[in-house]
């Protein structure tokens, strides 16, 4: 009698159902929510310059411009130098400040706002994959240009998963990102009141050099005259 064998499911198959089911997970969180509010698409183009001083400790300076009302005003220009160190393996922490210039909405009046902000992330690596958890703490100011310090100005905690695929043999490093937002300063108590859901690729142009195109859903909500964005974004990072 023939004997059949029967194919056994490799870990490797087994694994790629796992983070399929994963990131349709996290798609289907987006549409988890359902607000009567404003939908509008923006625009970010950015540059960022970056230099390893050691191999634990490195430092970035980037810069965007930003485009809303369907990609038709000008928003917000942002100067961000940051930092950050490697802990442990894996563990990293960072820091950084924003320099914004931002135009009202409505009155298109100028105004100068600052936050600053700190993380820690952890990266673990399974076979093709990439997993980025990270949390950070974020403060702003509402307008530096008075040097005004009021109880408006939010302290947010921002926690991410992040998934990237090593795709072998290409310069293209796809990923996924989810994002919860939680005002911790809230007048009504501690809220969650956005999440973002952000889909792209890394391009490798050089050894020194890559691009990154991107696009990600906002949510708002738990907060007057919410809204949601679709935000397509293109930037340019070179290492020194």
């Amino acid at each position: 009698m023939p004997i059949t064998i029967k194919p056994v499911p490799t870990m490797m198959t087994i694994n790629s159902f796992k983070y399929l089911f994963l990131f349709t997970f996290l798609i289907l969180i987006q549409f988890n929510f359902t607000y009567a509010q404003k939908t509008e698409s923006r625009l970010r183009l950015s540059g960022e310059i970056e230099k390893d001083f050691t191999k634990k400790f490195n430092a970035s300076l980037g810069y965007e411009h930003r485009f809303n009302q369907n990609i038709s005003v000008f928003d917000k220009a942002i100067l961000e130098p940051s930092v950050s160190y490697d802990i442990y393996k894996g563990v990293r922490v960072g820091a950084a400040y924003r320099f914004i210039v931002n135009q009202g909405r409505n009155s298109r009046a100028i105004s100068h706002r600052g936050r600053t902000s700190a993380y820690v992330r952890y990266r673990y690596r399974h076979d093709d994959f990439v997993f980025k958890l990270r949390s950070q703490i974020q403060y702003g100011f509402d307008d530096i240009t008075y040097i005004q310090l009021y109880y408006s100005n939010e302290l947010v905690s921002r926690n991410s998963l992040k998934i990237e695929y090593r795709w072998f043999g290409t310069r293209i490093t796809p990923f996924a990102r989810y994002e919860l937002f939680t005002h911790l300063n809230n007048p009504f108590g501690i809220i969650n009141n956005q999440w973002k859901l952000r889909g792209g690729f890394n391009y490798q142009l050089t050894h020194k050099s890559r691009i990154t195109a991107q696009y990600t859903y906002e949510n708002e909500f738990n907060v007057p005259r919410p809204m949601n964005a679709h935000v397509f974004a293109l930037g340019f990072r070179y290492s020194l």
